[in-house]
């Protein structure tokens, strides 16, 4: 909750009060909890199949999904590519699906899936900082307080056991046998 608390600090003032972003926030979060759903089931079946193969099999069933929501928004190419953009859309294909979600899948075969599902809560941190570093875009105040509530979620999730062990220890005194 921390987390998603933090994604809310750094993306809320950008939805605030638009019906269409708030209609874009629930189909994203239908996607995340459909996502987290079948990485809790990929975990559970152990297939043990590639993680290239486990993307491949992904690929063809989200690609032409995607072209089909394309084709029924308006279906018309661009009049003009960019070489900017191009390279953009190239990276995405190349770094972000392919290679991307092949290292997802090997590392998810081989982590626990709580550790597994923290990855889309750094995702966003990740691409407004990159934005912020190659396209010189400006980083608000809210994106930091909201990265330092995914950080303290993060870190929580990893150390929260034993901080909390240590707490009980100081707090509470240890009884010792009388005799």
């Amino acid at each position: 909750m921390l987390g998603i608390s933090g994604l809310m600090v750094i993306f809320g003032a950008d939805i605030n009060g638009a019906a269409v972003a708030w209609q874009g926030v629930v189909a994203l979060l239908i996607s995340v909890f459909i996502h987290s759903g079948s990485t809790v089931m990929l975990k559970r079946i152990d297939t043990g199949l590639p993680a290239i193969v486990t993307t491949t099999g992904g690929l063809t069933v989200a690609v032409p999904l995607y072209v089909m929501t394309w084709w029924l928004a308006d279906g018309e190419l661009p009049q003009q590519f960019a070489v900017r953009n191009s390279a953009a859309l190239v990276y995405l294909g190349v770094f972000g699906t392919a290679l991307g979600f092949s290292l997802y899948y090997y590392i998810l075969k081989n982590m626990q899936a709580s550790h597994v599902g923290l990855i889309p809560l750094i995702t966003p941190i990740t691409a407004l900082l990159v934005g912020q570093q190659f396209n010189a875009e400006t980083v608000s105040a809210d994106v930091w307080h909201g990265t330092l509530l995914i950080l303290f979620a993060l870190s929580f999730h990893q150390w929260g056991d034993q901080v909390l062990s240590r707490a009980r220890t100081l707090l509470i005194p240890v009884k010792r046998p009388m005799g």
